[in-house]
């Protein structure tokens, strides 16, 4: 019972920072948000916690406050969210100059994507990456 709580907490404290996370995302430029996510050292903890309901939690949340979809600051804030969870994620945007310019933002723990279709990578090129 104890743990549960605890992690209950962890969630909610992680939360709360959401609407901090999407101002600084409003106020930065891309490259001020791609050296953050860079150099950000993650202390990762061996608690198991359910991150895809954490994600869709994220989600809903930045529609709330910022009536967004936007891919890039969900991904942004899912990462940020993660990271204060001491869950080690991966950041990617990638680019498809096809036909016509489309990019997309995701996150991935390990190789393994977090709430994303694999259809809808799998044409882009990665141009940015956290993962060396």
């Amino acid at each position: 019972m104890l743990l549960k709580a605890k992690k209950l907490l962890l969630i909610f404290f992680a939360l709360c920072k959401v609407p901090g996370y999407i101002v600084k995302f409003n106020r930065n430029s891309i490259q001020k948000i791609f050296f953050e996510v860079e150099t950000e050292k993650v202390k990762t903890q061996k608690i198991e916690l359910p991150i895809k309901k954490i994600i869709e939690l994220v989600r809903m949340l930045v529609l709330c406050f910022q009536f967004s979809k936007n891919c890039f600051l969900r991904a942004y804030v899912s990462y940020k969210v993660l990271a204060d969870l001491g869950i080690k994620s991966n950041f990617y945007v990638g680019v498809n100059a096809d036909k016509s310019f489309k990019s997309h933002a995701w996150i991935q723990i390990g190789e393994k994507l977090v709430l994303e279709s694999p259809n809808k990578i799998n044409n882009l090129a990665i141009i940015f990456t956290n993962n060396k």
